[in-house]
């Protein structure tokens, strides 16, 4: 035993280190471990960026049968164009004391061409928009909760709107929702 520390202590001031072979090895799998995360990691980068689908540019987009006017954004080829800022309205539901509350937004469609409904529309907008509180302000929870509500408000506030455009300026072809919020 004296021996074995005395070429220990040699090995040592020799400058010779004792390593166990099992420190070694450990040394030798982290290396080859770390160096295969590199190669994954290198390996994931150029997958991700070579398989990744290319942004389409703004020039190739369809632009047929749309027409962009001054406060209205194009629809989908439809010949027809959309308000640009929704009618929003914020109503106390009927027989829930003030306890419940609906927000609605809505979207009218109508033809592009026609200025001077797009001008009627502007104008009328405050009034479209009481006409809105009036008819929604009525409606129950129970009502709201029934199935083809939606489609019920939105051919009722059509109709509406209808009635309150002069016949010569034209009329809506559509109301789309754009909010339906029952709080």
């Amino acid at each position: 035993m004296a021996e074995e520390n005395k070429k220990k202590e040699e090995n040592k001031a020799n400058g010779e280190q004792t390593e166990s072979p099992q420190k070694g090895s450990r040394v030798q799998f982290i290396a080859i471990l770390a160096g295969i995360i590199v190669l994954n990691v290198a390996l994931a980068f150029v997958l991700v960026k070579f398989t990744m689908p290319k942004p389409e540019s703004p020039s190739s987009e369809a632009h047929a049968d749309t027409v962009s006017t001054a406060g209205a954004r194009p629809t989908i080829s439809l010949g027809t164009v959309t308000s640009e800022e929704p009618i929003v309205a914020i109503v106390n539901i009927a027989e829930t004391d003030g306890q419940r509350f609906l927000k609605i937004g809505v979207v009218l469609e109508f033809d592009p061409k026609n200025k001077e409904l797009m001008e009627h529309l502007e104008l009328l907008r405050p009034k479209f928009k009481n006409v809105l509180i009036d008819q929604l302000s009525q409606m129950t929870l129970m009502e709201l909760n029934e199935p083809n509500t939606k489609e019920k408000i939105r051919k009722e506030y059509l109709r509406r709107l209808n009635t309150m455009l002069p016949k010569k300026v034209g009329q809506v072809k559509d109301v789309l929702l754009d909010e339906f919020i029952i709080q």
